[in-house]
């Protein structure tokens, strides 16, 4: 049985992707998933296994499969257009201080207020990857305001919950 619950948003602190995809490949066994990466999907995927989700590069250069970071609308319309099917699935969205750089951090605070609105009332989960030290302790505290702590089971082998809520790996 999963321990995440459907409606929430998980942020998990981490210097680069790596514990998320973990946790993805846990939870999305039965459920439809969703991937939005700034980092190659194949620099996480050690089994090939989430290259089997739709998935999509936050990118400049502009190909297959990739999002301008300068579409906010259509990173949200691709996360909108997942939530409103009434399955249960899980988001895996890494590439937050990307966005940040490239838009500011007001503009990407509203995306991931605009994406708790839509997904608190669905049938999905999100996990959001994101290293703290990107961001000022304000800016990272208002980001942790639109989401909830992790449960505090372990459910990833080497994950510990720490004192700020967020999953923290094991050295």
């Amino acid at each position: 049985m999963s321990e995440l619950v459907k409606g929430n948003i998980y942020l998990i602190e981490e210097e680069r992707l790596g514990r998320a995809p973990q946790i993805f490949s846990k939870e999305i066994k039965g459920k439809r998933g969703l991937i939005i990466t700034r980092l190659p999907l194949e620099t996480a995927d050690n089994d090939g296994h989430l290259l089997e989700f739709p998935h999509f590069r936050l990118a400049l250069a502009l190909g297959p499969d990739t999002i301008s970071p300068h579409d906010i609308s259509g990173i949200s319309y691709k996360m909108s257009d997942f939530l409103t099917d009434r399955g249960p699935g899980v988001i895996l969205f890494e590439g937050l201080e990307y966005l940040a750089t490239q838009n500011g951090f007001k503009t990407l605070l509203r995306l991931v207020q605009f994406i708790y609105d839509k997904i608190s009332g669905s049938n999905c989960t999100m996990l959001v990857s994101v290293n703290p030290l990107a961001f000022s302790l304000k800016e990272f505290h208002q980001l942790k305001n639109e989401t909830v702590r992790p449960p505090e089971i372990c459910f990833v082998e080497g994950l510990e919950v720490g004192q700020t809520g967020l999953l923290k790996a094991n050295p």
